[in-house]
């Protein structure tokens, strides 16, 4: 199977779906992401300050990250305890794969 089919399982098969708060704006190279009250599938995961390494937990719209894995696209992070933002590190970016194939459930 090849990878871009495997992320798509992956995409397919979370189910979290949530308007709670996000950063004020949030980018992937040439997107930005601005919050709204419309309910989306979201993944969190957690990052970590550049600065104070206080980690905090995250989330971005499915379709966003999806498009960011699949077109390689750098995923741009932010820190709002230092008002920071970051390109996402290789290891990052594989972190953000596990949490984005993880299913999160929110209670009715």
């Amino acid at each position: 199977m090849c990878k871009k089919h495997i992320l798509e399982d992956s995409i397919a098969s979370l189910v979290t779906v949530t308007d709670s708060a996000l950063p004020t704006k949030t980018k992937v190279e040439g997107s930005t992401f601005t919050e709204t009250s419309l309910t989306e599938p979201m993944v969190r995961f957690p990052v970590k300050c550049p600065v104070c390494t206080a980690e905090i937990l995250t989330q971005f719209p499915v379709a966003l990250i999806a498009e960011a894995f699949l077109t390689n696209e750098s995923i741009r992070l932010y820190a709002n305890c230092h008002q920071q933002f970051w390109i996402a590190s290789e290891i990052e970016r594989a972190q953000i794969r596990e949490y984005l194939g993880a299913a999160w459930f929110e209670p009715p």
